[in-house]
């Protein structure tokens, strides 16, 4: 990936968003939207960017306190429109703020995506939380009672695989599929494998191997197809290693095509990031003060 006037596809719109550890205080955010706004490409007169997204949070929105009025300063620093959710809510605060579904709701939410290593062992395991499992479950059924529909995401281990037909099982007790055709749309769930980034790498010893799609029970297999779009469930779980690096030698290709949307993930020390995955010291771009 590389920066924003290099990038071939001109997009000209970024996301900007806050550290998951520590907070970066308004007036900062405010100057680093400025410099964005405000940045003329060398070649140019006008401004860069066309339209600017600015996101106060990383992977779980809404975990702050104030998280209302951070939502109110998201919408006042993006263009009109622009200040996105893309369906994630704070699962933790859905279990232990009995009002935040609702105004989840009326600010327009309609899905919120639930995420599960397995059952509640597991599940507590990966999160890294007690009661995580549990907290997921509640949070289902709070959206459930304010009409936003919930959409499960499995990680897939060897830890997960031997609870798979157990975690169908759960599925079929809470009867989400009716549920949520109540609300006028299917279920979804769907299986997913750990990105080897961030702290996924800790957990590379525990990654699925090949034959484990034989594992997946069919309803999961089946759900996890229609919900990546794709005709067979090898394409959306991945490639062997030994058959992907052999591919990708023979191909020559670029590893990642440039993202229909570019994202600059800015810490509070004020490095710059892309959306490329976490943001890991090898994809530092710069700091924004200094450079």
């Amino acid at each position: 990936m590389v920066d924003m006037a290099g990038c071939p596809n001109r997009c000209r719109h970024c996301w900007l968003g806050n550290s998951p550890n520590r907070r970066v205080p308004e007036d900062t955010l405010r100057w680093v939207v400025k410099q964005f706004r405000e940045w003329v490409h060398p070649r140019e007169s006008e401004p860069f960017m066309q339209a600017l997204s600015v996101m106060a949070w990383y992977r779980e929105p809404d975990f702050a306190p104030n998280y209302r009025a951070l939502w109110e300063l998201e919408q006042e620093l993006s263009d009109p429109g622009e200040a996105q959710r893309f369906e994630l809510l704070s699962i933790w605060r859905l279990a232990r703020d009995e009002g935040y579904a609702r105004w989840a709701r009326e600010i327009g939410t309609e899905a919120c995506q639930v995420t599960f290593f397995g059952l509640e062992k597991n599940t507590d395991y990966f999160i890294r939380r007690r009661g995580a499992f549990r907290d997921s479950l509640l949070a289902t059924e709070r959206l459930l009672e304010v009409g936003i529909r919930p959409r499960w995401q499995l990680f897939l281990t060897t830890r997960a695989v031997p609870e798979l037909e157990e975690f169908v099982a759960l599925i079929y007790s809470l009867e989400l599929d009716e549920r949520v055709h109540q609300l006028g749309h299917e279920f979804q769930v769907f299986v997913n494998t750990p990105s080897p980034d961030g702290e996924a790498f800790n957990i590379e010893h525990l990654r699925p191997t090949a034959d484990v799609v034989s594992a997946i029970p069919d309803y999961l297999a089946q759900k996890t197809i229609r919900h990546f779009g794709v005709s067979a469930l090898e394409e959306c779980i991945g490639e062997a290693e030994q058959d992907l690096v052999a591919r990708l030698v023979e191909e020559n290709a670029p590893l990642a095509d440039c993202p229909e949307t570019l994202a600059f993930m800015i810490k509070p020390d004020l490095d710059v990031f892309p959306n490329i995955g976490d943001p890991m010291p090898w994809w530092r771009l710069g700091n924004l003060k200094t450079h």
